[in-house]
Formats: structure tokens, C-alpha cells, sequence
């Protein structure tokens, strides 16, 4: 939706960042509205763990296109920080805490931001975080978007999102228990190969429970499960999650000053019996067809893992497989990168993808991965290996499995493009991150992890 530069404030004679319209949206009447709500709404925070605005202006080119001049932020978002591995506990909980805090303090304004994730999280060497991206958020009680467009990011959106109720604060709570789901265990709560699974999971499925977590207070286990709660009201309050959360991370990095409190919510929350759900045959296939036709009414962009394969993250609003819902302005499409398979294309199975959106601004879908078993295999009593290859905008990746150890054993470039992160493996989750300075989306990772032995592939353009 936007640019964000490194500018120089003459005037006040310092570093900031001037986030700009992009041209594509200049002439769009709703992005312009954007842009200039989202200025608005995070001028009157003014919080230490939100990205402050300074200004906001149109500048006249021949058009007026519109800036926010925002605080300059140093650090690396959570996404980059948990490319390089899964962070200490005590960090996880310090980091979420800050995100709680800050959403609260937006929840007392009435202004629900709608897209937490960590690609919207930025964290400075010291330890301080900041929420950033308050580009589609909104006033709590507004009605759904105008034109049926769904703002957000499939992975961290909450269930009463895809039924068009109105904004609430609880929201961004589901947001925060996905994000805090998966710093804690480097995946998803759900296992889910597209977009289409990934919100059928967030409105039927409940969520697998934590693993067992050395020193893990049952505090954090409890908040996390009521923060995925399917229905709002379900759900504790942010204010409530981060006060938990801070005494839980300072009852694991010192002598706690007070007992880490326990919510009557929590504990109710608890004490239900889980229920799971199982989608089989035409079960699955009716509910598909049903949440196919929600995302069908989105504006979509990749770039976000639909499932749950990470340790690392997503930048933009979706995912690969799959679509990240929101690209800026009602009824905004751009069409698919070229050499990226149509959204309806025939997949090499005889099947076809599901429709993700309007003609025109679907992201590209791959095909399933291939797998084979290769030569040579189970040796000495060990498991087989066996291996998957995936390809997306030309950039083709083979992860190998043995048991639960992931390893890359071959990554191959497409024109344009160049590897500048690998993680090879073996490991229980691999990496490897393509750039280019002229293909869109510019930046695609693909992630692999061994789930029963099997390789499984996820991307996102980060």
C-alpha cells in the first residue's frame, strides 16, 4: 500500500521515516482515506511501545499524493528476528507483553488495529517493542468494509472477522494468541496447506494445545488458549494479557515480586474440554466451498505463510499457498508476477486451486509440493528419507526429511533472482530466502519442516 523512506526533518534537524501513498493507489479515493485515517488514528496514542506520527501532508506533483512522517524506528521486525531462530521464553512473553500493552492502549481509544503479526512488530536491540502498520485498522463498532473487502492477514485473522460482524477489540487478542502460539513453538496452531484451510481452521478447528514447554508457567498456557478463543467475548481483555504475561517473564529472570495473578476467565476457560473437529470427504469440501466464497469477495496479495511451518515470518498481508487478504484501498487489484500460475490453473494433479479473488489479483498459488523417496534410503534401521521439491516465481527448493530432522539439499534461483539466506539443516525447520532488485514480489522464502516424516514447504514474501 505504501513506500516508507529514510528522510531528514530539516527543520527539527533529525531522522525520520516518511511513509508514502504508493503511485499504483495514488488516484484511489479509499486509499487516500487510509492513509490519512491511519495518521489520524495513531497521532492520538502517543504510546512508547507504538510507532509515533510526527505529520501528515499531501505533496502536489502534478497529483496529491499523501505522507505520514513517522518516528524512525532502529531494530528488525519480530519476523526477521525469528528468521534467525526461536527466541528465549522470557523474551517471548517480554515481547508480547509490549504488544499487549500497546494494543490496549489503543483499545482505550476505540481503534482496533486489525493486523497483528510480527512483520508489524519491531524490536530494538534493547529489548523495547513497538507495534507499527496502523494502515488498516478501525474504530471499534464500525461495520465491515464497504465493497465486502476483508482487511488482514489470513494466518492471525479471527473468526468473527470472516463473518462481517463488526470491529472489536477482541480482534487483536486473536491476533496476539496466534503470535504468541507460535514464538512459543515456531508453528501454527493449525495445520493448514491454503488460505481456504487456514480459515475454515480459524472458524471450526480448535487450535492444537501447547506442547509441554520447560518452566512454562500455566498462566501463559491458559491466557494463550483463552486469547484463541472462537467467540470474543471468550476472550480476556489485552490490558488483562499483558499483565500476565510481564509477571510471567519476570518470574522466569528473577525473584518475583508477586505471584503471577490467575483470571477467572482464564481458569474458566480451562476447565472446558477441548473440542476438535473432523473435515473429511464432502464435509470438508461444503465447508470449502463456503469459506472459498468469503475469500472470494477479498483483495489479496502473497505473502504470508497460510500454515504453520515457522520460526520466521511474513511481511505484507498473505500467504503461499493461499493469499494474505488487504493490499490497500477497496477494490484495489494488481495482476499476478509474471511467471506466477493463474489462481484457477490446473495444478499438475488434475486438480485446480481454489479462486482466491477478483480476476486479476490473485496471488500465485504453486502447485503441490512433489515428493519422492531417493535412492539409497533407510540404511542401518534409520527412517527413509524422503524428499519434496517446491517451485514459486521460478526459485525451486528440495527439503529431505529423515524422521523429524529437515535438511535442504538443493535450491535453485530463478532468473533475476539470488539466494541471501540458508539455513540448510538438519534442523526441524530449514530456510532459504530469495531477493530480486526487479521481480515481484521481490523477496520469497520458503520454509520446510518434517511433519510424520513428510516434507512439507510453506513460502512467504517477506
Amino acid at each position: 500500500m505504501s513506500v516508507v523512506w529514510r528522510a531528514h526533518d530539516e527543520v527539527l534537524d533529525r531522522q525520520v521515516a516518511v511513509k508514502v501513498l504508493s503511485p499504483r493507489l495514488v488516484a484511489d479515493r479509499d486509499s487516500r482515506r487510509r492513509i490519512r485515517a491511519e495518521a489520524q488514528a495513531v497521532a492520538k496514542l502517543a504510546h512508547p511501545n507504538i510507532a509515533g506520527v510526527f505529520d501528515f501532508g499531501e505533496h502536489d506533483d502534478g497529483e496529491r499524493v499523501p505522507y505520514i512522517v513517522m518516528e524512525l524506528l532502529t531494530g528488525k521486525t519480530l519476523a526477521e528476528r525469528l528468521e534467525d531462530g526461536p527466541l528465549p521464553v522470557p523474551d517471548v512473553l517480554r515481547i508480547c507483553a509490549q504488544v499487549a500493552t500497546a494494543l490496549g492502549a489503543a483499545h482505550e481509544h476505540g481503534i482496533v488495529h486489525r493486523d497483528v503479526k510480527p512483520a508489524n512488530v519491531m524490536v530494538a536491540a534493547n529489548g523495547q517493542t513497538k507495534v507499527v502498520d496502523f494502515g488498516v485498522a478501525a474504530a471499534v463498532g464500525e461495520l465491515a468494509d464497504r465493497d465486502a473487502v476483508l482487511f488482514g492477514t489470513p494466518a492471525y485473522v479471527a473468526p468473527e472477522r470472516l463473518s462481517g460482524d463488526a470491529v472489536v477489540a477482541a480482534t487483536d487478542v486473536y491476533g496476539l494468541g496466534v503470535l504468541l502460539y507460535r514464538m512459543l513453538t515456531g508453528h501454527m496452531p493449525w495445520s493448514a496447506e491454503s488460505t481456504t484451510q487456514m480459515l475454515v481452521a480459524h472458524m471450526y478447528v480448535e487450535p492444537d494445545p501447547l506442547p509441554p514447554l520447560t518452566d512454562l508457567p500455566a498462566e501463559v498456557v491458559e491466557v494463550c488458549e483463552a486469547c484463541l478463543a472462537k467467540e470474543p467475548a471468550d476472550r480476556p481483555g489485552a490490558a488483562e494479557v499483558a499483565e500476565i504475561l510481564a509477571a510471567a517473564a519476570a518470574a522466569l529472570t528473577g525473584p518475583a515480586t508477586a505471584p503471577v495473578r490467575r483470571s477467572p476467565l482464564l481458569s474458566k476457560r480451562r476447565q472446558e474440554r477441548r473440542r476438535s473437529f473432523a473435515f473429511a470427504g464432502a464435509g470438508i469440501a461444503l465447508v470449502a466451498v463456503v469459506t472459498a466464497a468469503v475469500v472470494a469477495a477479498t483483495v489479496v496479495r502473497p505473502d504470508e505463510p497460510a500454515g504453520g511451518v515457522t520460526t520466521a515470518e511474513d511481511e505484507g498481508r498473505t500467504a503461499v499457498p493461499g493469499a494474505s487478504v488487504g493490499v490497500g484501498g477497496a477494490g484495489a487489484t494488481s495482476a499476478p508476477p509474471s511467471g506466477a500460475p493463474d489462481s484457477t490453473a490446473t495444478r499438475p494433479d488434475g486438480g485446480t486451486n481454489v479462486p482466491t479473488g477478483p480476476a486479476g489479483s490473485n496471488p500465485p498459488v504453486p502447485p503441490p509440493a512433489t515428493t519422492t523417496s531417493p535412492p539409497g534410503g533407510g540404511q542401518n534401521g534409520d527412517p527413509d528419507p524422503i524428499r519434496a521439491t517446491q517451485s514459486s516465481y521460478g526459485n525451486t527448493v528440495t527439503v529431505e526429511c529423515a524422521g523429524t530432522m529437515a535438511k535442504i539439499v538443493a535450491a535453485d534461483p530463478g532468473d533475476t533472482w539470488s539466494i541471501t539466506r540458508i539455513t540448510p539443516g538438519p534442523a526441524d525447520q530449514v530456510n532459504v530466502k530469495f531477493v530480486s532488485s526487479s521481480a515481484e514480489p521481490f523477496k520469497v522464502t520458503f520454509r520446510g519442516r518434517c511433519n510424520g516424516g513428510v516434507p512439507r514447504i510453506n513460502l512467504s514474501n517477506d
